[in-house]
């Protein structure tokens, strides 16, 4: 069985490589799943900008932008189709050749060996994937999982270690693979997704099949137009006539560009149209510990952005065609030429600095401050956050760090004691420290991050998104006074943040964020707002309430066919109490992928709540049989088994959650009150006390234990707990009573005695 992480906010955008040449008439697909938009959108194609622009045409036509996606032909494929065999994982996959067809034979949807011609290239290198169209009416193109190595020239199974069932979301013909969804937007220009969520079915457009021109200028007719006009001679301006991403402009929108693909991030618009900020269209992931290692470094693909976002480098104005041409992608200079061009030679590129020999790998500044990783297999991809080595937090929290990246065989002390050596005893802080104790439960250091303006806006957003696992008041009013910080990015997690806290507090405090002028900011706060009804809003955010969950809506269902986008957009009707919608949507994400547990529960629940517990019992047994690791499946079963009155069955699996996760103390609590019930008062004041024994502040379970020890006639103990709660609330009637009644039996015991 797969495990993999259960992601509910961010979603990755599934950047291969990135791509070439536009579509040309006989590559054109009228009649199939996707095909070049017959409505132009004022977008004209590469060919306009050649006659003007001829050096840049240049640099671009053999960069990865370029070679995006191309039609599959002799001159596109790099991948050996003659004859060729690739086993993994007990299935012989075949590539060959059927005329001037490339076809892959291989497991299908079916879990059946069938042929599939292949229609696209994806990528160059250095690997190459392919796409191939389902006949199924949906309207999908899906990316093979086995790619072709340019460097090492064979076929390899991008997952080679996990066995995926044809039924599972993971697998190539599914939605992990989908190229409509998962890879499109970032490898075509002017990509149209259009997917019906009631349909589930796709009618995919662009404009050119690569990154080309105008996927980062914006459509050029109006430019066009102007300068083939009189106007253009006279020099007499043309409002929007002159293309966005032009020279000169300020590092942040170039910056926003770049970050449309080269970022792990969710879209907020079905369309992006090159205007606003890059938070008007998207909401980027923040350093959560799924995506990044505690202190920031990359450990799944987050395609620079968010890395960047953290260093040195972005805080002081560098953008990226500072590194990169913004033409051919190509870095501007070699090695150290390029760090160089803006560090100090003498102070820098010496071994007093790095204390390696010169001219060696372990010289180049990118071996220490770049460290990176390989993901699909075989690309290599380098950390954006241009970090100083810190082996001492490794010691610390187990962290990575670039000296025992390259010293495999050496431990954190050793490299810590050596950078002690060379620089001394003290190290500059950084925000890796509080951010690692922070994300472990220190809500002094995340509320330390929020309020420092000197830290990078992703750092304060993480820590704000964690500071929303703390309910008391301090963590409270550090969130109330982010939600109107300078970054959107913070206002954004400062808002989910405050998610779990009651609904009037967050109408007063996120009303006025529903007219935000980031459009990111108010579908969040229509969302964290789903559970109030627009009549409950002052009478002045009414309408900007209306008009944002509009905007959240329309988000949730462009993502719809995004794993867990069913499963989000059934929390917002759960949340909404449209529960008849909500469990539609909970079944639809359960079919979305199976394995995706949460759906599960969550639908459990609301057939709980309508009277329908034979259903909630069926689910949660699935959601055991799917992970029989879940503590919260047998918990939630165990309820309803308790409420059926099935009490023998509802203690068996009370006790499997509590094996599994002995922590929490409300399985014990509930555990404990079931035996109650049965009338089995010995086992249910064990089991209190093993509750009150992980948490002896649990007052609720000291009450059902002093119940527990009444009912049972042991006056003498109930009277000790009953007490010690009395003199903690000495004001609660149920309590002074209980005391009452504990004094007066045991009074009349002994008087009988």
């Amino acid at each position: 069985m797969i495990k993999r992480p259960e992601l509910l906010i961010a979603i990755p955008v599934w950047l291969l490589a990135i791509l070439y040449q536009s579509c040309r008439e006989e590559d054109k697909m009228p009649n199939g799943p996707v095909r070049e938009s017959s409505v132009s959108n004022n977008y004209l194609g590469d060919q306009a900008c050649i006659s003007c622009h001829i050096n840049e045409y240049n640099l671009w036509k053999t960069s990865h932008h370029a070679l995006a996606m191309l039609p599959a032909n002799d001159t596109t494929i790099r991948g050996d189709f003659t004859n060729a065999i690739l086993e993994s994982k007990g299935i012989k996959s075949a590539f060959f050749r059927d005329g001037n067809k490339y076809v892959v034979r291989t497991e299908g949807p079916e879990g059946l060996v069938e042929d599939f011609k292949i229609k696209y290239t994806f990528g160059w290198t250095p690997l190459q994937q392919y796409l191939v169209e389902i006949p199924d009416g949906r309207g999908r193109l899906q990316a093979l999982h086995l790619a072709w190595d340019t460097d090492q020239h064979k076929w390899f199974d991008l997952y080679p270690h996990d066995t995926i069932h044809s039924w599972d979301w993971m697998h190539w013909t599914n939605g992990a693979m989908t190229w409509n969804t998962m890879c499109a937007d970032c490898h075509s220009t002017n990509l149209r997704k259009n997917y019906s969520a009631a349909d589930d079915a796709y009618a995919t457009t662009w404009s050119a099949i690569n990154v080309s021109c105008e996927a980062c200028h914006g459509p050029g007719q109006k430019h066009v137009d102007y300068v083939n006009s009189d106007g253009y001679g006279k020099k007499s301006p043309v409002r929007g006539a002159f293309m966005v991403q032009g020279y000169n402009i300020p590092p942040i929108q170039q910056i926003e560009q770049c970050a449309r693909c080269h970022s792990r991030r969710t879209s907020v618009t079905p369309d992006y149209d090159h205007s606003g900020r890059f938070l008007d269209h998207y909401i980027p992931a923040i350093l959560s510990d799924n995506l990044y290692h505690a202190d920031g470094q990359i450990l799944e693909e987050n395609y620079v952005y968010g890395s960047f976002l953290q260093s040195n480098m972005f805080q002081n104005g560098v953008k990226c065609t500072d590194c990169h041409d913004p033409h051919s992608a190509q870095l501007k200079r070699e090695e150290n030429n390029l760090c160089l061009s803006c560090h100090s030679q003498s102070k820098y590129n010496n071994s007093d600095h790095h204390f390696h020999p010169l001219d060696t790998k372990s010289a180049l500044c990118i071996s220490c401050h770049m460290p990176g990783k390989y993901y699909m297999g075989n690309d290599f991809r380098r950390d954006h956050s241009f970090r100083v080595p810190r082996p001492d937090l490794s010691v610390n929290f187990n962290t990575p760090n670039a000296c025992t990246g390259c010293h495999t065989g050496k431990p954190a002390e050793w490299a810590a004691e050596a950078v002690r050596n060379w620089y001394g005893p003290d190290r500059k802080p950084h925000f890796s420290d509080k951010l690692v104790r922070g994300a472990s439960g220190s809500e002094k250091d995340l509320v330390a991050l929020i309020e420092d303006p000197g830290e990078p806006g992703i750092v304060r957003a993480t820590a704000a998104f964690y500071l929303g696992n703390f309910p008391d008041e301090s963590a409270y009013q550090a969130l109330a006074g982010s939600i109107h910080d300078r970054d959107a990015l913070v206002r954004i997690n400062a808002i989910i943040g405050l998610a779990n806290h009651p609904v009037e507090n967050r109408i007063r405090l996120l009303s006025p964020l529903l007219s935000d002028k980031i459009r990111a900011v108010r579908v969040t706060a229509a969302n964290v707002l789903a559970d109030a009804k627009i009549s409950q809003l002052p009478l002045r955010y009414q309408e900007a309430f209306a008009s944002a969950r509009q905007e959240c809506e329309d988000m949730l269902l462009h993502n719809a066919d995004l794993n867990p986008g069913q499963f989000q957009l059934g929390q917002y009707y759960d949340r909404q109490g449209r529960d008849s919608l909500a469990i539609i949507t909970y079944l639809k994400a359960i079919k979305q992928d199976s394995l995706f547990n949460r759906p599960r529960l969550n639908l459990a629940r609301l057939y709980n709540k309508t009277g329908q517990n034979e259903n909630a019992i069926r689910v949660l047994e699935d959601a055991i049989t799917v992970d029989p690791d879940n503590p919260d499946a047998y918990y939630s079963l165990a309820l309803v088994l308790a409420e059926e009155q099935k009490y023998n069955e509802a203690v068996t699996y009370f006790r499997e959650s509590a094996r599994i996760n002995p922590e929490n103390t409300r399985t014990y609590y509930n555990w404990g009150l079931v035996l109650h019930q049965d009338k089995k008062y010995k086992e249910a004041i064990l089991v209190f006390k093993k509750g009150l024994l992980i948490d002896k502040g649990a007052d609720d379970i000291r009450y059902a234990l002093a119940i527990a020890y009444f009912e049972s006639g042991n006056d003498k103990d109930a009277l000790i707990e009953a007490e010690r709660l009395l003199t903690k609330y000495p004001v609660k009637i149920s309590l002074q009573n209980l005391v009452r009644n504990i004094r007066e039996r045991k009074k009349s015991r002994k008087y009988q005695e």
